[in-house]
């Protein structure tokens, strides 16, 4: 399930994340089987060329020691090159603990080539995201949970009751055998990187600036 599609002009991503519900399906010969379908499907749709022997899925026991999968893909677009083919990074679990009852959300894509009845896709519930990503925040204080938490607290329509978001957060935590995060916390990781202007703060606002310039060139 992808974990995120509740913004337009959202930051951009590395990776695409995906909790596996049959666990059995992490199998390289599968995925490759799959894949292989999925691009004579967009080569036949669109021209977009995915070749099979670019493809490569890597089978690995994660920190939790079950197994998860991190699967490159390399494609042929419009524009040709002369620097190798571009590619999209995806990683698999099956392990991961979905607390809420997953949604269907429409996938943004403003564009002229879109399906009339929209592109739909099974997502984390958004509490569920928000919690998640404040689980994240204070495990490994990056910049880009930073302004994941900030940009979900700020879509105010859709902010979550506060007890049915610590409920999760909760859940979440156990997980990951860790306790739920406080302000203190975050506050000790900003400490430990001081004196001056830390790395964190000077990446954290590298990253709200960027996404600005980026959100307001798509606007225009």
């Amino acid at each position: 399930m992808p974990e995120e599609f509740f913004f337009e002009t959202y930051r951009f991503s590395e990776d695409l994340d995906f909790t596996m519900i049959k666990p059995e399906h992490l199998d390289a010969d599968f995925l490759k089987n799959v894949f292989s379908e999925i691009g004579e499907w967009i080569y036949e749709q669109t021209g977009i060329e995915i070749p099979p022997d670019k493809q490569d899925f890597e089978i690995y026991r994660n920190p939790r020691g079950q197994i998860s999968c991190q699967g490159k893909i390399s494609y042929k677009g419009p524009v040709s090159s002369t620097h190798g083919l571009p590619r999209i990074k995806i990683d698999l679990i099956a392990d991961g603990r979905i607390v809420l009852p997953p949604v269907r959300a429409q996938i943004f894509h403003p564009y002229s080539d879109a399906p009339e009845d929209g592109i739909e896709v099974l997502a984390y519930n958004y509490i569920e995201a928000f919690a998640e990503k404040f689980r994240e925040l204070a495990e490994r204080t990056r910049p880009r949970d930073l302004y994941d938490v900030v940009h979900l607290y700020r879509n105010a329509e859709a902010r979550p009751d506060p007890g049915r978001f610590m409920e999760v957060l909760r859940a979440k935590c156990e997980f990951k055998s860790i306790g739920v995060p406080r302000s203190i916390d975050l506050e000790l990781h900003r400490a430990s990187s001081r004196p001056g202007c830390s790395c964190f703060e000077a990446r954290a606002a590298d990253i709200l600036r960027r996404t600005s310039i980026r959100t307001c060139r798509i606007a225009r």
